[in-house]
């Protein structure tokens, strides 16, 4: 077995050969797999493409003579290697993937996979132990949707992973929402990194997709620039990278937050390891320890590199020698020794079902460990940055993150803190004084504000970038349609407060309502009221008040306002077309029958005292001719051809009003007063209280004339306030104000004109005598 990405530029690359030493170990010791059978293994340098090319040369070549022979069919080839494990390069692993794929060697990779070499018909030996750069760069995108970032500046190296990860990113953002203002290629010119740096200056967050060599130098010319306040979001490639942490002021110029393939256990490793520390340090030419070559210890190495990468190397090993183990047939504890091709390694390889650390993966995908990765940040210690996870991403479960983790900059550094513009030293300060920490505010990158739900977007220069237009009032937008301003459903209304469409209520004089039950109450009092004076006046029908009041007129008034009464049950309860036919034209031409009743009266009383005299023959003609019947018809038929036309013409009905009030839907009736209508009873209410003030100098004693005037005002006042209210729409209360002026005008007839003779019947009898009545008459005829 060979290893073929090694040099020593940083501690990762040794523990990565640590982690293939130590996997080779446990399967050698190990009775499970390959039992009896000594693993070996080779390490060659990547440190050039010639170099790749010459390693790949000498590990597909003949086992015994070192010379690479090129086979039609290279069943029967057996090269000096049956794995090989990395070069941990993209760009080195496209270059030279097609001949182990020609000799059907399998290929593992570890550390960074792009999305070409998932070609199973140009590469069927490619397989990995890490996350392609397509689940890396949805997870990235994840990541600036779960934060809002919607402006941001990708760069990234010039290698296949840069360049492929930079455009998968590009080709995926408009799906998340994301634009791309900056594109760029970075490379270690520290020129070329400042004229780019000018540029992406105009973004709070650059993603970069790069090697940690690359992105070094990248840091470097940054903090020597004094960046600051920025957020970088680090791929695998350098996410837990000591040799970009290493950078000396790396976290002055912002945050670093970034994914890393998923931190998994491998038992025994930091035993191992210390063990090697404790062991002669090679090539050394002395007795030193390691530890104090290395300057660190296991345990130190560790805490701040963790076992990301080297998990994929020892996650790698295991593979192919399981894979092996299955080719070979192996049994417990016995291993036949033959000869094994690697084709039968790579058939192994595809069907076998690996698993390690209770973690499966995929080899039909190419993926021998499930795509996994920890969302991480950078916070400053005494020497490198330490790894905090701060959540999780995976193809199944997606992302989850606990943003209360993340510390946005760091103390001591000139940090904008959010949109407050407070600096850190201030925050200092603050807390200090106060003994209250105060949490960073989240950056923000966006090419412009989000607009409100009651403004829709205007169009800028790309889709990140736009004016927000207020809408008309009621109406907003929603997420799928930004653009375009709308309206709630017709039973729902817009409340600016919650920013959502609530549901209208439906109004309407409901019998539950408690006005509704007080004025039932009063209507059926009255009518009781009523029905007694009727009983009343029977009785006494042929008394002295009962004849002056009317006789039978006033049993006619009566009866009218007992059904007037009844009537306004009609205004109560949810409407419908019967109802809003008749209600109005019954309250209508009884009110006029009762106005007929008073104004005929108030005109017999001013004949009677005023113009009995002068013209005694006309008004005998007319009173016994039946013109105060006549009179009263006359009036009442009017009023009922009005009513009839304006019903003919109007067809009154239940409607459903949306218009009059934004959160309410009014259920009423379409009754639209005519101003005929409005003059007719003005007219009838004014005649009749215009004839009683004419004879207001009739005798004190004698009450009738005070009376129908003053229920004549009465009723003028309830038909004004009637007719105010229809004009105003108020809602419920509007049908509350109509029902209370309807009783009002009813009762001012009611209590005006008929209890004061009630009260003479049964209080003052001796009024209620012809005598009296003479005398009263004789009296005022004497006195003019």
């Amino acid at each position: 077995m060979v290893f073929s990405p090694f040099n020593w530029r940083n501690v990762q690359q040794f523990l990565m050969v640590e982690a293939m030493r130590f996997a080779v170990d446990e399967i050698n010791n190990s009775s499970n797999i390959l039992p009896n059978i000594t693993l070996g293994y080779q390490l060659l340098d990547n440190c050039s493409m010639e170099e790749n090319f010459h390693s790949i040369l000498h590990l597909l070549s003949d086992t015994e003579v070192d010379v690479l022979y090129v086979w039609h069919d290279p069943s029967k080839y057996l090269p000096t290697a049956l794995a090989i494990i990395g070069p941990g390069d993209s760009t080195a692993a496209t270059a030279i993937m097609g001949l182990p794929s020609w000799y059907w060697v399998p290929v593992i990779d570890f550390f960074d996979s792009v999305q070409m070499l998932a070609n199973k018909r140009l590469y069927p030996s490619y397989f990995c132990t890490v996350p392609s750069t397509l689940e890396q760069t949805r997870a990235i995108l994840r990541l600036m949707q779960r934060f809002s970032w919607t402006w941001v500046a990708i760069v990234g190296s010039s290698t296949d992973y840069g360049q492929e990860s930079m455009q998968l990113f590009l080709d995926m953002s408009a799906t998340y929402g994301v634009c791309v203002p900056y594109l760029h290629t970075i490379t270690t010119s520290p020129q070329d990194t400042m004229r780019i740096l000018a540029e992406i200056m105009a973004v709070n967050v650059t993603v970069i997709f790069a090697e940690d060599t690359v992105v070094e130098s990248f840091f470097q010319v940054a903090v020597n620039q004094s960046i600051e306040g920025k957020v970088w979001v680090a791929s695998n490639t350098w996410s837990v990278s000591t040799r970009v942490a290493a950078v000396s002021g790396i976290l002055k110029t912002g945050t670093v937050l970034g994914i890393a393939v998923k931190e998994r256990p491998m038992p025994g490793f930091e035993e191992y390891l210390s063990k090697k520390f404790q062991s002669p340090a090679p090539h050394t030419g002395s007795n030193g320890l390691m530890t104090s070559c290395m300057g660190l210890t296991a345990k130190q190495i560790l805490s701040y590199t963790g076992t990301r990468v080297s998990y994929g190397v020892y996650a790698a090993v295991h593979a192919a020698s399981e894979a092996l183990n299955l080719a070979l047939g192996c049994k417990p504890n016995l291993c036949e020794r033959k000869r094994i091709y690697p084709w039968q390694v790579l058939n192994a390889m595809k069907t076998m079902n690996f698993s390690i650390s209770n973690v499966t993966g995929d080899p039909n995908r190419q993926e021998l460990v499930e795509s996994e990765y920890d969302i991480i940040t950078w916070h400053a210690t005494a020497q490198l940055p330490s790894v905090t996870i701060v959540g999780h991403y995976s193809r199944r479960r997606g992302l989850k993150l606990n943003k209360t983790l993340i510390g946005w900059g760091t103390i001591g550094q000139q940090v904008e803190w959010g949109r407050m513009g407070v600096l850190c030293h201030e925050r200092v300060q603050y807390e200090a004084l106060t003994g209250v920490p105060l949490p960073f505010q989240e950056p923000f990158s966006v090419c412009s504000e989000e607009c409100s739900l009651t403004a829709r977007k205007e169009r800028g220069s790309q889709k990140c970038c736009f004016q927000c237009i207020p809408c008309a009032p009621g109406m907003f937008t929603n997420k799928s349609n930004p653009y375009t301003c709308q309206s709630c459903n017709v039973n729902e209304w817009w409340n600016p407060f919650e920013q959502r469409c609530l549901k209208r209520e439906v109004e309407f004089l409901r019998w539950s309502d408690p006005a509704a039950m007080l004025l039932t109450c009063v209507s059926w009092l009255a009518v009781i009221l009523t029905l007694g004076i009727i009983v009343l006046f029977l009785w006494y029908q042929d008394t002295p008040v009962v004849k002056a009041t009317g006789g039978r007129m006033s049993l006619v008034m009566l009866v009218c306002l007992t059904v007037a009464y009844v009537n306004i049950s009609l205004y109560i309860g949810k409407p419908f077309n019967l109802v809003c036919l008749i209600r109005h034209p019954i309250y209508a031409i009884t009110s006029s029958i009762c106005l007929s009743c008073m104004a005929v009266k108030s005109f017999q009383l001013v004949c009677i005292f005023k113009l009995a005299r002068r013209l005694p023959s006309a008004y005998n003609y007319w009173a016994h001719h039946s013109g105060p019947v006549l009179t009263i018809v006359g009036f009442t038929v009017v009023d009922i051809i009005i009513q009839v036309t304006h019903c003919i013409l109007t067809h009154p009905k239940a409607t459903v009003d949306t218009s009059s009030f934004p959160d309410l839907i009014l259920l009423n009736c379409s009754h639209s007063l005519q101003l005929l209508d409005i003059f007719y009873k003005t007219l009838l209410s004014l005649l009749a209280f215009l004839l009683a003030y004419l004879s207001k100098d009739l005798p004190p004693s004698y009450s009738e004339v005070r009376c129908i005037a003053f229920s004549a005002l009465i009723f003028l006042v309830g038909w004004g306030f009637y007719l105010t209210v229809h004009v105003l729409e108020l809602g419920r209360l509007s049908s509350v104000l109509k029902v209370l002026s309807i009783l009002l005008s009813l009762l001012g007839i009611t209590a005006g004109y008929f209890l004061p003779r009630c009260y003479i019947i049964l209080i003052q009898p001796e009024r209620n005598t012809a005598t009296f009545f003479q005398n009263m008459i004789h009296e005022y005829t004497m006195g003019s």
